[in-house]
C-alpha cells in the first residue's frame, strides 16, 4: 500500500469512517494518473484534499472473505473509470459550489462501496 493510500486511510478513520478488516483506502480521484488531472484541478479549485476523507472510500481487497459489498480494490484506476470521474466532476462543477462536488464524490463512493464485489472498474460509473 502506497504512502498516499495510508494517508487517505488515516483521513477516513479520523473522519469517523469505520475501516472493515481487509479493505484498502481507495482514492476516488486518482492522485497520480496523468489523465485524472481535470478532476484533480476541480478538487483543488474547491479546496478538497486529494488525500482527504472526501476523496476516499474503503473497498474490499482480495483478502476479504466477508460478505462486505463493494467493488474489489485493485490499486489501479482504469482509464474508463478515470474518464467517468472526470466527467461526473465536470458536470458537478457546472453548478459551481463545493457542496455539488462533495455530493458527487459521496455519490461515487456509494456506487463503489455498494457494488458487487466482481463489478467491472471500466463500467462501474457508466450512467444508464
Amino acid at each position: 500500500m502506497g504512502l498516499t493510500s495510508c494517508q487517505l486511510g488515516e483521513a477516513l478513520e479520523k473522519a469517523g469512517v469505520f475501516r472493515p478488516e481487509n479493505t484498502a483506502a481507495h482514492h476516488i480521484v486518482a492522485e497520480g494518473a496523468k489523465n485524472a488531472e481535470p478532476a484533480r484541478k476541480i478538487l483543488e479549485k474547491y479546496g478538497i484534499d486529494i488525500n482527504g476523507a472526501m476523496n476516499g472510500v474503503f473497498l474490499p481487497t482480495n483478502k476479504n472473505t466477508s460478505n462486505l459489498p463493494g467493488i474489489m480494490h485493485n490499486g489501479r484506476h482504469p482509464n474508463a473509470y478515470i474518464d467517468a470521474v472526470n466527467d461526473r466532476l465536470k458536470m458537478a462543477d457546472k453548478i459551481g459550489t463545493k457542496e455539488a462536488i462533495e455530493a458527487e464524490l459521496k455519490n461515487i463512493a456509494n456506487i463503489l462501496s455498494n457494488a458487487d464485489r466482481n463489478a467491472n472498474w471500466k463500467t462501474i460509473l457508466k450512467k444508464t
